[in-house]
């Protein structure tokens, strides 16, 4: 008895109707859309290559031993080319600062308080010395994690 209704329900199953209405495929139609049936097909599964038996290679298991001079030569030449970023930036801010002048920026000739291209430029300011200080927070806090 179960397995006749187990054999209909695998039945019923497998020849269920799909309809596609517009982009998307359903069981059922959808009343407001124009949908159509699609034909019966079998459904065709692909296996995908096994990787069970495939071992680490002998370089991935040992890690590379670097000379404790060397790196101290890394980590010197590291700080030292943050610290250069670091004082670039930091003029970039002293510049945009300058310009900035404590939010009363430097009208051009043909801009009035509340033109638009002086608001644009001043917003355009702004944002560039947000993103020139959070620059400069990145590189310090680079520097700190050096050794």
């Amino acid at each position: 008895m179960c397995l006749l209704s187990c054999i209909s329900i695998a039945y019923a199953q497998s020849n269920a109707s799909i309809w596609k209405c517009g982009n998307a495929y359903t069981n059922q139609p959808i009343s407001n859309e124009s949908c159509v049936l699609m034909p019966q097909s079998n459904v065709t599964v692909i296996e995908g290559t096994k990787l069970a038996n495939q071992t680490p290679s002998a370089s991935s298991l040992t890690s590379v031993k670097i000379d404790p001079q060397q790196q101290r030569e890394r980590d010197a030449q590291a700080r030292k080319i943050l610290n250069e970023e670091m004082t670039r930036i930091d003029q970039r801010l002293l510049e945009l600062k300058k310009q900035w002048n404590h939010g009363e920026v430097a009208k051009l000739a043909n801009e009035t308080a509340q033109s638009a291209a002086y608001l644009q430029r001043v917003e355009k300011l702004k944002i560039e010395m947000q993103r020139t200080q959070a620059d400069l927070a990145g590189v310090q806090r680079e520097i700190a994690r050096l050794p």
